[in-house]
């Protein structure tokens, strides 16, 4: 399980989907909001409310395309490259 404010989503998704590919599709993992307040004190990040953490996690999920672009109220993703088309199922 990832909290999704730790790692750009898409980034994520790519290297799930590598390890998945090289593993023999036995990968099994998740994306959440983030709850404990000592991981986000530890790296520096702000400990939102978790409205807040849920609507950046809506953004990520929902910002699901082969080459995104997403302007959100909460940040940014921009064109992240891939070396090779991978589809996540």
């Amino acid at each position: 399980m990832f909290a999704n404010d730790f790692r750009n989503p898409i980034l994520l998704a790519q290297e799930a989907a590598t390890i998945d590919l090289l593993s023999d599709e036995r990968l099994e993992c998740g994306i959440g909001n983030g709850w404990l307040r000592d991981d986000y004190v530890t790296v520096g990040l702000p400990f939102d409310p978790p409205a807040t953490r849920i609507q950046r996690l809506a953004e990520a999920v929902y910002s699901r395309q082969p080459r995104p672009t997403k302007q959100g109220d909460l940040g940014s993703l921009n064109d992240p490259v891939a070396q090779k088309n991978v589809t996540i199922d």
